[in-house]
């Protein structure tokens, strides 16, 4: 089986966030979403934080992410379920979100598609 047809019908989560001089929302939407058609795929859900920094300092607490949070939930009640990002700084900027991120797409075998990153 070849990617193309693995991925052909499958739904993704999108998550967009936009911090400070970053591409905006609106354009890592299109380009995400028009990746993820391509590949014969459908954007079923989308999260978004706006303006929000995914960047934790050493000994700093953990930026809040209501979208990620949320985006993580689904994906825990939802196998199988791809994860859409325009890049994959977009998802995440430290360890522990990382971490999170890469137990809960292991467990529910959520495959990770960034649009410039590859998947």
């Amino acid at each position: 089986m070849t990617v193309a047809q693995a991925l052909a019908g499958m739904e993704f989560a999108l998550y967009l966030r936009r911090s400070q001089g970053r591409k905006p929302l609106p354009r890592q939407r299109s380009l995400t979403t028009v990746h993820v058609e391509a590949m014969g795929g459908r954007v079923a859900a989308e999260f978004a934080d706006a303006d929000r920094t995914a960047f934790q300092k050493v000994g700093g607490t953990r930026p809040g992410r209501d979208g990620f949070t949320a985006m993580l939930a689904m994906l825990r009640s939802t196998p199988g379920l791809g994860v859409a990002a325009y890049h994959a700084d977009r998802l995440t900027r430290n360890d522990e979100d990382t971490a999170e991120l890469i137990r809960v797409c292991a467990e529910g075998h959520h495959l990770v598609v960034t649009q410039s990153g590859g998947t």
